[in-house]
């Protein structure tokens, strides 16, 4: 069965609230209270006995949109390469792995499994390539030669990554196929994760791939065994992630920029010329509240220029502008709304953030 919610929606269905207050592993996405369970700023899809909550942001009128433009800034945020006739009604998880080892399998058909020469060590009777003279004067040879030595073959760290990830896939009990396929051809490869892999000419090709699947594994939540689980973004980081992107790749600019005024550090989302823009992933109630009006105080004080906040456009279009001091604080919304296809809405998103910011940027 499966159960549709929205951000911060208070949950009234009895037998769902029954699942998610036994599951310990849950409460972290929830607000959980005396008497209530209200969803958070999480959005995804959790399964767990035989059912599917999906959690969508809500920034259309009908689910089907909320949950494709959900997953258009999904691909978008994080690099994903795009899935052409996407299927709103596919389940977030299975869709991702889809994308995952159809590509895969294809780039191997094509061009092979990567080999190349790693460092291996290996105890035998005799001496093939650097001896390892710690281990030989401790056993003085009785347990054979320990030996170091470059060795040409598929057992290197992208390919222990990629055994690794379609093991975990596989564990899921609805994946088939594909991830068999991919789960047979590194069988013979030790299945390790590595949080980074070196690029080079030879396996660039698998850079793409490599992205997806650690993605995949990093937001992936296990809920009691491998049939039960989740995966969840936090919309906070989703919606700073997509509008920095946006503003980068039409506009320019410097994200995440860190700089110290004496012993005071700051950090704004996007830095302009002449503007300094942070992202909040939160309904405007009428006016900013006082804590976000005294950061960027700090940020138009030190950074010496005009400041913005971009939140996203929920009940009404906010346009405002408010004077902290000699700052001036923009108020700008978003509109994430759009019915067109993957390409389409990021071009349309890129013209609605130039408008947002047009008074600022050189035509």
């Amino acid at each position: 069965m499966q159960y549709t919610i929205y951000e911060h929606q208070y949950i009234r269905d009895k037998k769902l609230v029954s699942l998610i207050q036994k599951e310990r592993e849950l409460h972290h996405y929830f607000e959980i209270g005396f008497d209530y369970i209200r969803a958070t700023s999480f959005c995804g899809s959790i399964n767990i006995e035989e059912h599917e909550i999906l959690i969508l942001p809500k920034i259309s009128k009908r689910k089907e949109v909320n949950q494709t433009i959900f997953f258009y800034m999904l691909l978008y945020s994080y690099d994903i390469p795009n899935l052409e006739n996407y299927n709103s009604d596919t389940n977030f998880l299975p869709l991702l792995i889809d994308i995952f080892s159809k590509k895969l399998l294809e780039k191997l058909h094509q061009t092979g499994i990567y080999k190349d020469y790693h460092l291996t060590r290996n105890r035998g009777n005799y001496i093939k390539g650097k001896l390892v003279i710690n281990d030989y004067i401790r056993y003085r040879g009785r347990k054979g030669f320990l030996c170091e030595y470059d060795e040409f073959g598929i057992n290197n760290p992208l390919n222990q990554f990629f055994s690794y990830a379609v093991r975990k896939f596989q564990s899921l009990s609805y994946i088939h196929s594909n991830i068999a396929r991919l789960v047979n051809i590194f069988d013979e490869v030790e299945p390790k994760y590595f949080e980074n892999i070196k690029f080079n000419h030879l396996n660039i090709r698998f850079q793409e791939d490599f992205r997806l699947a650690k993605f995949i594994l990093q937001h992936l939540r296990s809920v009691r065994d491998r049939e039960h689980f989740s995966i969840l973004f936090d919309m906070d980081m989703v919606f700073e992630k997509f509008i920095s992107k946006l503003v980068y790749e039409e506009i320019g600019g410097k994200l995440q920029y860190t700089k110290r005024f004496g012993d005071f550090q700051l950090q704004p989302d996007i830095v302009l010329d002449n503007l300094i823009i942070d992202l909040k992933y939160k309904i405007f109630n009428r006016d900013v509240k006082q804590e976000d009006k005294y950061q960027m105080f700090a940020y138009g004080a030190n950074f010496q220029r005009d400041t913005m906040i971009i939140y996203p456009e929920h009940l009404y279009r906010i346009d405002r502008k408010v004077r902290l001091g000699n700052i001036d604080l923009h108020l700008k919304s978003i509109d994430l709304d759009s019915e067109l296809d993957y390409f389409g809405y990021i071009k349309e998103m890129k013209k609605r953030v130039r408008n947002i910011l047009k008074e600022f940027i050189d035509e």
